[in-house]
């Protein structure tokens, strides 16, 4: 009897993680602190210290909140200060957007082999809704 408890409760606790690990709580970010995204394996932090963007992003392993193994790359744009009005955003296809509140928005992202990094300006595809309201308040 004791046996089947245990099982039941290993296998509540098991489906209680995969229904819940690819639910995101938000994917914007508008003050000072972290945003993550455990479906995208992605943690962005936002600080008032330059440089103030830091995009990590998990290329192997695993993230369970309480307990993580693996392999991280981090990401952090050279002089990037935040300004009133900055923003990051984190899409469904694993990219990171990023606005400093003034001139400087930066895209991170996720590819099999770690990611990229793209200026706005630069970036070959389609700029998201959210992201493309924000900037143009800003222009």
């Amino acid at each position: 009897m004791k046996k089947m408890i245990l099982f039941l409760c290993f296998l509540l606790v098991a489906v209680m993680f995969f229904v819940f690990r690819g639910v995101e709580r938000y994917s914007s970010l508008e003050t000072y602190g972290t945003i993550k995204s455990k479906k995208m394996r992605l943690t962005v932090t936002l600080t008032r210290e330059e440089p103030g963007l830091a995009v990590e992003s998990m290329t192997s392993g695993f993230d369970l909140g309480f307990f993580k193994r693996g392999t991280w790359v981090t990401v952090r744009p050279s002089s990037w200060v935040n300004h009133s009005g900055f923003f990051v955003y984190i899409d469904d296809d694993g990219r990171c957007w990023a606005h400093n509140g003034l001139d400087r928005t930066f895209i991170y992202e996720r590819t099999s082999s770690g990611g990229k990094a793209w200026e706005v300006d630069n970036f070959p595809g389609e700029i998201p809704e959210y992201v493309r309201e924000k900037l143009s308040s800003k222009m």
